[in-house]
């Protein structure tokens, strides 16, 4: 029988498919096929958020429901063929809409018994959703992260192709200052009346709203002087190895004791002095590159220019943790 669950999960789908659309609306053939130097053209993040064929999210789901706990191989990559190359992008689109429609009428018919039928994802290991989480989280997953994720993608993309194609694909600091600081006032929003108690729970197997903070504060004190020196080591030397540690919420003893609000606090001035640097740094320095392998499957690359990853962390994800806050606040209110 059909749940209130079920029905959500099929709103939230069809939400971020109706704003993909907002995004890629107007956009030419021409643009659409083009990618700054080193990253995804619009049709590449099209064709990676349609899943290789035979394995879309529609296949992935049913295989959850028949089989007891399934492995799932996930991969970050474009699944771009030469067959899909051939697509124009409105008919790409299309066919996303086409697949994503079926997985949201698919959700809305679930049970909640079928919603909480469990896989096995190595992929998501060591992110909020964890290793084994269930079907109705990853259908939720997919329409409150993924594809916004890649809306915002889209979007950073559009930017750089409009200023210049490969030949500026790093954003300026004014630019990057400019995403970051609205980035963290719609953090702020994203948090406001959100009381200390619900604020420390946590859906099971998921991430408290603390948690979540916690993580975009980083490692140490309040991660801001680590994230600083990883940034200024990029400066003075010659494509530095950067070892990331993802999804880690870096959730301490001392954390726990603090207040949501003042774990709030801690971000806002964090993300504020990530804004003053980079509206400090010339084009020259933001071209410098390092060397990050946890960034290899993903669309930065493993060799990002520094003013692109510091914009994968201002805007893409803060922006991939307000959805995944609103995703855990909903969750914990039973809406």
């Amino acid at each position: 029988m059909a749940t209130s669950k079920g029905m959500q999960a099929a709103a939230i789908v069809r939400q971020s498919v109706a704003d993909l659309k907002i995004a890629c609306a107007g956009l030419g053939e021409a643009t659409a096929s083009r990618a700054p130097e080193g990253r995804w053209s619009p049709k590449e993040i099209l064709s990676h958020l349609l899943n290789p064929e035979g394995k879309d999210w529609v296949a992935i789901s049913k295989r959850v429901l028949a089989e007891d706990t399934p492995t799932i191989d996930l991969y970050a990559e474009t699944f771009y063929s030469a067959e899909r190359a051939q697509m124009s992008f409105a008919a790409l689109l299309a066919r996303l809409e086409k697949d994503y429609e079926a997985l949201a009428q698919l959700a809305a018919g679930l049970s909640d018994e079928q919603l909480a039928r469990k896989a096995h994802i190595s992929l998501f290991k060591d992110s909020p959703l964890g290793e084994y989480p269930a079907l109705g989280d990853v259908i939720a997953g997919v329409g409150a992260f993924h594809v916004p994720f890649h809306i915002d993608h889209i979007r950073e993309i559009i930017e750089a192709l409009k200023t210049g194609g490969s030949a500026r694909s790093v954003p300026t600091g004014a630019q990057l200052a400019q995403t970051i600081r609205q980035n963290a006032a719609d953090l702020k929003i994203a948090c406001a009346g959100l009381d200390e108690a619900t604020a420390s729970r946590a859906p099971k197997g998921r991430w408290s709203p603390k948690e979540v903070l916690s993580h975009l504060l980083g490692p140490g004190a309040g991660g801001t002087d680590i994230l600083m020196a990883v940034f200024k080591r990029i400066l003075t030397e010659d494509t530095p190895t950067i070892d990331i540690v993802p999804d880690d919420p870096f959730y301490s003893a001392a954390r726990a004791q603090m207040s949501f609000a003042a774990l709030l606090a801690e971000v806002e001035e964090k993300f504020e002095a990530i804004a003053a640097f980079a509206a400090s740094l010339t084009d020259e320095q933001l071209a410098r590159k390092a060397h990050i392998p946890a960034f290899k499957d993903y669309p930065l690359g493993e060799y990002p220019a520094l003013g692109n990853f510091i914009g994968g962390i201002g805007a893409f994800h803060v922006k991939f943790h307000i959805d995944h806050l609103g995703e855990i606040t909903r969750a914990l209110s039973g809406k």
